[in-house]
Order: C-alpha cells, then sequence, then structure tokens
C-alpha cells in the first residue's frame, strides 16, 4: 500500500462527499481552521491574564479584557461546534445512504458469474464490512481525514514556538515519529495479510446463521439431531473470529504503549526545561504559564496525528476493495466483454437469434 493510493482513495471518496453536499466544501475548511485555532486561543489565555496581573493593570480595564476573551472564545467554540456537526451530519448521511447505495446498484449490475466467483466473494465482503459502522473503513476514513489535517497544523504551528524552546523537544518527537512509523508498518502488513481469513470467517458465520434459521431445514435438523453440531460449529466459528480480533487489536495496542512512553519522556524534558528557566529568571511567569499549555498541547497534537494517520491506514484495506466493487462495471467487465467480442470477430463466429 503506498501513500499515493491511500490519497487516491481519500479524494475519491471527498469528491463524492462534496458533489452530494456542495455545502461540506464551507463546513469542511471551517472545521478545519477553527480546530486549529481554538486550542491556541485557549491556551493563551491563562498567560494573558496572568500577565494583565503581573503589570498591575486596572480593574476596569482587567474586567472588561476578560469579558471580551471569554466572550471572543464562546463565539468561536459555538461556530466550531456547528461547523463539525454539520459535517458529521454529512459524513453519516454519505456511509449510511449514499455510498450504500453505489455498493448495492454496482453488486445488482453484476454477472451471475463473476458475482459467484469466490475471490470476488471476498472482495464484496471486505466492501461491506467497509460500509458496516463508522469504526472501520469508508467512514473512519472520512472522520479521520479532516481531524489529521487539524492535527498536522497544530503540530507545526506547536512545534515552531517548541523549537524556540530547545531543540532537545523536537528530536524526542522525531524519535517518536521513526518509531511510530515502523510499529504502524508492521500492523498494517499483518491486517492486510489476514484481511481475507476476516471475510472467509463472517461468510461462514453466515452461512451457518441462514441454515439453521431456516424453516425448510427444521426437520432435518431435528430428525438428525444436529441442533447440538450446529451448536458447536458456530461456537467454533465464533472464537476463530475473537482470536482473530485479539491478534489484530495486539498489533495496534503496541504503537499506543510506545507513544505513551515517548509522550512522557518528551513532557518531563519539557517540564524540567521551563521549570529551569523561570527559576534562572530567563522566563516570566506569563511566557511560563503558556508554554505549559504548549506543551501539554502539544502532547495532544501528536497523540492525535499518530492516531488518525493509523485509523486512515486501517481503514484504507477496506476502503480499497469498496472502491474496487464501485467502479467493477467500469473496468473489469468492460475488459472482459470488450476481450470477448474481439475474440468472436477474429473467428468469425456467426450468431442468429431466432423465434422458436
Amino acid at each position: 500500500m503506498k501513500l499515493r493510493d491511500i490519497l487516491e482513495h481519500t479524494k475519491y471518496l471527498y469528491k463524492k462527499i462534496f458533489n452530494w453536499f456542495p455545502y461540506a466544501k464551507v463546513f469542511f475548511p471551517m472545521t478545519i481552521i477553527l480546530g486549529v485555532f481554538l486550542p491556541f486561543f485557549s491556551s493563551a489565555i491563562p498567560s494573558i491574564i496572568v500577565q494583565m496581573l503581573t503589570i498591575h493593570i486596572e480593574i476596569r480595564i482587567f474586567i472588561a479584557i476578560l469579558v471580551g476573551v471569554i466572550f471572543t472564545e464562546f463565539i468561536l467554540k459555538v461556530i466550531s461546534d456547528l461547523s463539525g456537526k454539520w459535517l458529521e451530519r454529512y459524513i453519516l448521511w454519505s456511509r449510511n445512504d449514499k455510498f450504500t447505495e453505489l455498493l448495492l446498484h454496482s453488486i445488482m449490475n453484476m454477472d451471475y458469474e463473476e458475482l459467484e466467483a469466490n475471490r470476488l466473494q471476498v472482495t464484496i465482503k471486505n466492501a461491506r464490512e467497509s460500509i458496516s459502522s463508522n469504526e472501520v473503513g469508508v467512514e473512519l476514513m472520512i472522520r479521520s481525514v479532516p481531524s489529521l489535517l487539524c492535527g498536522l497544523l497544530g503540530l507545526i504551528l506547536y512545534a515552531t514556538l517548541l523549537f524556540q524552546l530547545d531543540i532537545s523537544i523536537i528530536i524526542i518527537i522525531f524519535l517518536m515519529c521513526g518509531f511510530n512509523i515502523f510499529l504502524n508498518n508492521r500492523a498494517r502488513k499483518f491486517l492486510e495479510m489476514h484481511k481475507n481469513t476476516n471475510s472467509n470467517i463472517e461468510r461462514e458465520i453466515d452461512y451457518l446463521y441462514s441454515r439453521t434459521t431456516e424453516y425448510k431445514y427444521a426437520k432435518e435438523i431435528i430428525l438428525f439431531q444436529l441442533s447440538e453440531w450446529f451448536h458447536e460449529k458456530f461456537e467454533a466459528v465464533c472464537m476463530r473470529k475473537k482470536k482473530y480480533e485479539r491478534k489484530i487489536e495486539a498489533s495496534w495496542i503496541k504503537i499506543d504503549i510506545s507513544d505513551a512512553l515517548f509522550v512522557m519522556i518528551r513532557d518531563l524534558v519539557a517540564y524540567y526545561l521551563l521549570a529551569s528557566k523561570v527559576l534562572n529568571g530567563t522566563m516570566s511567569l506569563a511566557m511560563f504559564t503558556f508554554f505549559l499549555g504548549i506543551v501539554s498541547g502539544f502532547s495532544n497534537w501528536v497523540y492525535r496525528v499518530i492516531n488518525d494517520m493509523a485509523n486512515i491506514v486501517r481503514a484504507d484495506v477496506y476502503v480499497r476493495d469498496y472502491i474496487k466493487i464501485v467502479e467493477w462495471r467500469d473496468n473489469e467487465s468492460t475488459e472482459n466483454i470488450c476481450e470477448l467480442c474481439k475474440s468472436i470477430e477474429e473467428k468469425g463466429v456467426n450468431i442468429e437469434f431466432r423465434n422458436v
């Protein structure tokens, strides 16, 4: 899986959303911009208050500035919440309605010979899985993109400020990102390797469920006393699925553990540097309060970016199959029909249709 493929898949999904919901073009950048500006503005408020207290400003001016700052933050939060809620609605509507409709339309228009192929059945199962909930596939990728862009902008802004504090924090961040990329690649390869395993397990569960709940098989099940046998088979398949899910989750938990360790080291270094600068008299209390919020906020940005990147990579495993099925008629079937027509023309086969 290449970065170019992920970008193409993301572009494909958002192009569909922007065509279906034009106002999403407005709420998308608004959500990202306010998502970056609001945490920065909120972390700057305590330092503004400390600065006004240290310069002994008049109480009337102090109250006026404080009320103005809090009111501005309130208005920005209301706009950000409204923008985020509308974008979430568009994402939810697109997955529940539009993307589901595209998949069903493509499957219904497939030829029977293509649809019955085992390889295609696995791909269709993965495509169905990609629109099954907001925690996998299509919606997971769509939700993670604005969050990732917001996190990258916030990371650049906060990293620029922390670079002025000390370069050792930036070095720790680079080590953290490098190790995280390594673990992400391992988890992604493991997921891709066992992706079809989950599809086969789901198909087996569907088969057992459909057979044991159909009335026409009830007589045979009772006559030959197969209920216990079906129960054991169903339980065995469910245990296989549970073990598979545990292995997948374990590969991603390692990333969270490594991130937590690096964040702890980085925070300890940052807080030590801030405390030493205040004690040495090279930093004011207002700047100490400001950088204290920047350090804690930077931890959130780093974790957010890493988490969103992992989610997008994880979602793309199923989105790839979804796009393949949705675009199937334009690619596979057309090529097969063209090849068939070409072979008929080369062999010179004459075909007649008569009323019998």
